[in-house]
């Protein structure tokens, strides 16, 4: 609903016997909203492969299409492959593929959100998995990284088209299931969970490309609790995540004030 406060179930996509997750939105350049998630392959409860899948919204029939595996470039195609989200930019998109501990990631473009092209290798070490990518006013690109290996702290860094040549700073601590959107006044706000000895919490932050880091938020969350995802609206900035601090795990919404939220830095 336009409001936030009350939803209907609009879509259920399913596959026989696979595992499909981690659904992320975007806009793909005809104007159709594109649903890109991962899928996990089991034979006897025994994960058999990975790999990711997409649907795009009908405008006509108001209906996802049916499931269908991405095509990942051969170069470095495996049985493990998680594209974890696709931003567009000028027509094309962009996304970090993640394929095992040991594999690293690449960035990938796309014309079609179907099939994709290496760019670059990430010069990110230390397990790196999860990936938000973003662009800034000049066109630069953005990415903030969770990392699994040695410290465990998120990477942010940035390079300039073709985004061949990246530049990353550790950050002061990690970060799951990483969100990023640039702010009007030209900061960067993250969204992810953080952890601490009390347990992991969904946070807000602002963070620069030098490493630093500003929390602002810690949301009413707690237990397992992730993924949030965050949408400028007007001078709202609306913001989703999952936790199960009540219990029952369940979808969070919270509808910020922009200008306060600025304020709090």
């Amino acid at each position: 609903m336009d409001s936030g406060s009350s939803w209907t179930s609009f879509a259920l996509l399913e596959l026989d016997g696979v595992d499909l997750r981690d659904p992320k939105l975007s806009v793909a350049p005809d104007g159709r909203m594109m649903l890109l998630y991962g899928g996990s392959y089991y034979a006897e409860r025994v994960l058999q492969k990975m790999c990711t899948h997409v649907s795009f919204l009908d405008p006509d029939s108001g209906s996802f299409s049916d499931p269908q595996p991405v095509v990942i470039d051969e170069k470095i195609r495996s049985e493990r492959d998680w594209l974890w989200r696709v931003t567009w930019h000028e027509g094309v998109g962009y996304g970090v593929i993640y394929q095992g501990s040991k594999a690293g990631v690449h960035l990938l473009s796309t014309r079609d959100g179907v099939h994709y092209s290496v760019v670059t290798r990430l010069p990110a070490e230390g397990t790196p998995n999860e990936t938000t990518l973003r662009f800034a006013g000049d066109g630069s690109m953005v990415a903030l990284v969770r990392r699994e290996g040695e410290d465990h702290r998120a990477l942010f860094g940035s390079a300039k088209a073709p985004f061949k040549e990246w530049s990353f700073n550790t950050l002061p601590e990690a970060m799951g299931g990483p969100e990023l959107t640039l702010l009007p006044d030209g900061q960067w706000l993250a969204a992810y969970r953080r952890y601490r000895p009390e347990g992991p919490r969904t946070a807000l932050a602002l963070i620069k490309l030098d490493g630093s880091l500003r929390e602002l938020l810690v949301a009413e969350s707690g237990g397992d609790t992730s993924y949030p995802g965050l949408l400028k609206r007007g001078e709202d900035l609306l913001m989703s995540y999952y936790s199960s601090h009540e219990e029952k795990t369940c979808v969070y919404l919270l509808t910020l004030k922009l200008k306060e939220l600025i304020s709090l830095r």
